[in-house]
C-alpha cells in the first residue's frame, strides 16, 4: 500500500501518487522546500524493530528521535540513519535557523502552536545531550534566545502588519512565542541604523485598491506612526548543524538508556530502496527524509508531490586586510542582550519535530489514521 501526505497549501499544483504495488517502505520528505510522506510496513521481529532513515536533516533526525523515544528494554528499537554528507549536509544545514510559528505577515501558522511546542521539546533534548556528551564542544553554542525582528520592506507588508496591530486585544500567539508590531521609532531604537523606507511596489489600478491598501499607502507616505516591523518574542535562533549534531547525540543517549536499542549514522548514499532493503535489511520501515533528493530515489521519486525552490544563506566576514572594527563597535553595535535577527524564518524548521512525531507514531502503530486528515488532502486533488 502506498500512502502519502502533504501539508495544506493555499495554491500550487500537486500530483496524486499513481496506484501501484506494495512498496513495504515508509517515506517522509520534509524541508523548507519540500515535505511529503509515504508509508508501508513489515512485521515486527522478535529481536526488536529495525528502521532505516534516509536523510540527516531536520526531518530525518527528528523522526529518529521520536522512534527511539518509544524504545524500552523489552521492545528495543534500532535506527540506522543514512546520509552521504552526514548530519546537516543538505538543505537543513544551510537553513537560516529561525524558529518561530508565525508567517511573514505575522499570522500564526497552521498547527503553529503545536508544532512550536514539539520543536522546543527537541531543542531541550539537544541542549541536555550537548551538556552530557563529552564528545561535543561545550563552547559551541547552537541556541540563541533573543527577539526576532522583521522590518516591513514593502507597502504590502505595512498593510499586513496593520492587521496584526489591530489585534492588540488578542495578538497572535504560538505557545511561548508571540508577535507584536513596532513603530518606526521603536524599531530604530532596538536596531539603530535600520532603514525605514519600504520598497515601492507597482501601483494597482484604483478599481482594485481596497481601503486597506490606500490606508497603508497613506500611512507610509505621511510618515505617520504605524507598524514598521514585527517583533517576535519567545522564538529561537538555531545553528542548524550544531543543533542536528546535538539532537543526534540525544538519539544515541535514548538508545543507550533503553538497552538493546541503537542509533547508527551511516555515511552512504541511498540510490534505491530495494537495494537498501537487500543490502542492509530487513527493516520494519524505511523512512525517507531526503528533501529535494527524494526525487533521485526511483521507487518514490515520481510519486511524491514536491514543489522545489532555491534559497540563499549569506555568511558575511570582515576581510583580513581591512582595519579593525573593534574601536567603533561600542558605539554602533547594541549589547548582546538586545541582539535582534532580521529574516522571515523557516517553516521546515518549525514543523520538523511535529512531523517527525506524527510519522513515528503512524509507523510504530501501522496506522495512517493517526495522521491529521489535512496531511492527506493532496490525495483528493486532481493531477
Amino acid at each position: 500500500m502506498i500512502r502519502s501526505t502533504l501539508p495544506p497549501r493555499r495554491s500550487g499544483r500537486s500530483r496524486q501518487a499513481p496506484p501501484g504495488q506494495s512498496s513495504h517502505v515508509a517515506a517522509i520528505a520534509c524541508s523548507s522546500q519540500a515535505r511529503a510522506v509515504q508509508a508501508g510496513y513489515h512485521g515486527v521481529t522478535a529481536s526488536g524493530r529495525r528502521y532505516a532513515v534516509v536523510g540527516g536533516g531536520f526531518a530525518g533526525v527528528a523522526v529518529a528521535w521520536h522512534l527511539l523515544a518509544q524504545a524500552t528494554a523489552t521492545a528495543p528499537v534500532q535506527v540506522q540513519l543514512f546520509d552521504l554528507a552526514g548530519l546537516g549536509g543538505g538543505g537543513s544545514g544551510a537553513a537560516g535557523g529561525l524558529l518561530h510559528p508565525f508567517s511573514p505577515s505575522g499570522k500564526l501558522l497552521w498547527r503553529g502552536e503545536e508544532a512550536m511546542a514539539d520543536a522546543l521539546q527537541l531543542v531541550q533534548a539537544a541542549e541536555h545531550a550537548a551538556r552530557a556528551d563529552e564528545g561535543l564542544d561545550p563552547s559551541a553554542q547552537f541556541v540563541w534566545r533573543q527577539p526576532i525582528m522583521r522590518p516591513a520592506a514593502t507597502a504590502k507588508q505595512v498593510k499586513q502588519f496593520l492587521k496584526v496591530q489591530k489585534a492588540k486585544a488578542a495578538p497572535p500567539a504560538g505557545g511561548p512565542a508571540h508577535v507584536s508590531c513596532l513603530t518606526a521609532r521603536e524599531a530604530l531604537h532596538l536596531l539603530p541604523g535600520l532603514s525605514q523606507q519600504p520598497v515601492p511596489q507597482p501601483a494597482a489600478p484604483l478599481a482594485r485598491q481596497g481601503r486597506g491598501d490606500m490606508k497603508a499607502a497613506a500611512t507610509a507616505a505621511a510618515g505617520q506612526p504605524g507598524p514598521a516591523a514585527l517583533l517576535i518574542k519567545g522564538g529561537l535562533v538555531l545553528h542548524p548543524v550544531r543543533y542536528l549534531r546535538a539532537l543526534w547525540s540525544a538519539c544515541q543517549h535514548q538508545a543507550a538508556t533503553a538497552g538493546g536499542s541503537s542509533a547508527t549514522l551511516v555515511h552512504e548514499r541511498v540510490t534505491s530502496l530495494a537495494l537498501l532493503e537487500q543490502q542492509q535489511g530487513p527493516f520494519d520501515a524505511v523512512i525517507v527524509a531526503a528533501g529535494a533528493a527524494v526525487a533521485t530515489i526511483p521507487e518514490i521519486g515520481d510519486r511524491v508531490p514536491l514543489e522545489l525552490c532555491q534559497g540563499y544563506t549569506l555568511d558575511l566576514a570582515w576581510p583580513d586586510p581591512a582595519p579593525s572594527v573593534q574601536p567603533g563597535m561600542a558605539d554602533t553595535v547594541p549589547s548582546a542582550s538586545s541582539s535582534h535577527y532580521q529574516a522571515s524564518g523557516s517553516r521546515g524548521l518549525v514543523y520538523h519535530a511535529w512531523a517527525g512525531r506524527l510519522v513515528a507514531q503512524a509507523v510504530l502503530a501501522d496506522d495512517e489514521s493517526m495522521l491529521p486528515p489535512e496531511l492527506l488532502r493532496w490525495k483528493q486533488q486532481p493531477r
